[in-house]
């Protein structure tokens, strides 16, 4: 019995190891499973850790590209008269400045001193249609441009015009005219009465460069002004010599001819000779019968010689 007892014992610890090792490569497995899925969770999330800290700087340079704008320019018309111009920034970026100018003028710069909002006032429009052009720069070197055109009446109209030795002053109002004053340089101011919508008259220009400076008023005390620079010159000479079956014609000028105008009087032919320096030569050939002819010369500034005329019968 004992025999039989030992028997079985036997076949039932042969039967528990086989069973407990079955329990061990279980066990080795799940947690080899365990592993694998641990470690690709540490991969997931440090890839997403990556990503979302890629947005995140992706979106600070976004927002610093949302900061860093370039300047707003806002401009306005004040009484019809005047332009108020605003510029703007937005914080960290600051002006660095503005310039204006009208037309092709001298450009006006105005310094933004590291401000990020300023305003420049009290910019007259001209009269007549002007263009108006701003430009605003921040201290990147972002610049914003601003360009519109403005059109402002005026009153009086008046138009200074140059011929020869002489300027022609013509005054058109929409009024009457009561009065026009001018004076050359620093001289005296010249005063004559109008009392009309429409009103002209001339000038003698003396030799050399000298500014004109004219003031109408109308009957409502409205003022208009223009100023010109002019230059007078001496008057071009002419003289007709007898040459070869020609007429020697020659010119002179103290600063320099523009051209000769040659007229043959019995067909009233003008042969205009272009000329260049001070002085000009030309032998005019003769015809038969009478030659009879009529030379003016032209200077620079449109001053115009003495006629000479001469009659050389062949």
């Amino acid at each position: 019995m004992n025999q039989i007892l030992s028997t079985v014992n036997v076949n039932n610890k042969h039967n528990i190891n086989k069973g407990g090792s079955k329990d061990v490569n279980s066990i080795i497995k799940f947690f080899a499973i365990i592993l694998i899925v641990f470690g690709v969770f540490l991969i997931a999330n440090s890839s997403y850790a990556l990503y979302k800290n890629s947005g995140s700087a992706s979106g600070d340079s976004n927002q610093q590209e949302q900061i860093s704008t370039k300047p707003e320019i806002e401009v306005q018309v004040k009484e019809g008269t005047q332009l108020i111009v605003n510029i703007s920034t937005t914080q960290p970026s600051v002006i660095d400045k503005v310039v204006y100018h009208w037309n092709d003028e001298e450009e006006q710069t105005v310094s933004g001193d590291g401000r990020t909002y300023m305003q420049v006032s009290k910019i007259d429009i001209p009269k007549g249609e002007n263009t108006f052009t701003v430009i605003a720069t921040d201290i990147n070197g972002e610049e914003t441009v601003f360009s519109d055109t403005y059109t402002l009446q005026s009153e009086i109209s008046i138009d200074i015009q140059k011929s020869g030795n002489k300027v022609k002053i013509d005054l058109i109002g929409n009024n009457e005219i009561k009065t026009v004053a001018y004076k050359w340089d620093n001289e005296e101011v010249q005063t004559k009465e109008v009392n009309n919508k429409e009103y002209s008259f001339e000038l003698d220009v003396s030799l050399g460069e000298h500014t004109l400076q004219v003031q109408a008023v109308d009957v409502n005390g409205n003022k208009e002004k223009a100023e010109k620079t002019v230059a007078g010159s001496t008057m071009p000479t002419v003289t007709i010599e007898a040459g070869n079956d020609c007429y020697v014609i020659k010119a002179h000028d103290d600063v320099a001819l523009d051209r000769v105008e040659i007229e043959t009087m019995s067909d009233g032919k003008i042969t205009k000779m272009q000329a260049d320096g001070k002085d000009f030569k030309y032998d005019f050939p003769l015809k038969e019968g009478d030659n009879y002819i009529k030379v003016t010369a032209y200077n620079s500034q449109g001053v115009q010689s003495k006629s000479r005329k001469a009659v050389w019968k062949k």
